[in-house]
């Protein structure tokens, strides 16, 4: 008998629905052991998210939420390892530590107020590409406290 009621998120089951057969056989069995133990040796817990967890199968990740007054668990996401994980964090992370949709938005927002990109303001100032990418850090870390 199991102790845990798995239901799934509408996204997760399109996304197990949407993948390979030979994939989403390898998936389902572990999904379903979730009942039994929702804690399987191998699962983590995400950092940056309360009460969510991750379990791997192969290059594909399982995220689940896990409610022990209810007794459920709560399947979230099945996806490739890449994609799991740019739609958690926001998108790719690029040079400044940010995300690259952030970059661009501080990108344009700069611009505007400035009147210029980067490579123009390289080319135009005195300064060395390290120094700009010094300036482009404080620069972004004062607007990301905002």
């Amino acid at each position: 008998m199991s102790d845990y009621l798995v239901v799934f998120a509408r996204s997760a089951e399109k996304e197990l629905d949407s993948l390979p057969v030979e994939i989403s056989s390898r998936i389902s069995p572990r999904i379903n052991a979730l009942a039994d133990s929702p804690r399987p040796p191998g699962c983590v817990k995400l950092k940056a998210k309360q009460n969510q967890w991750r379990i791997r199968v192969g290059d594909y990740r399982v995220i689940y939420s896990i409610n022990d007054t209810t007794f459920t668990v709560k399947i979230l996401e099945v996806n490739h390892r890449r994609q799991v994980y740019e739609r958690r964090s926001g998108g790719r992370v690029c040079r400044y530590g940010i995300t690259a949709n952030k970059y661009r938005e501080l990108s344009q927002r700069r611009t505007l107020l400035f009147g210029t990109t980067d490579e123009a303001i390289c080319q135009t100032s005195s300064f060395s590409e390290e120094r700009m990418t010094a300036i482009a850090r404080c620069f972004f870390s004062s607007v990301n406290q905002d």
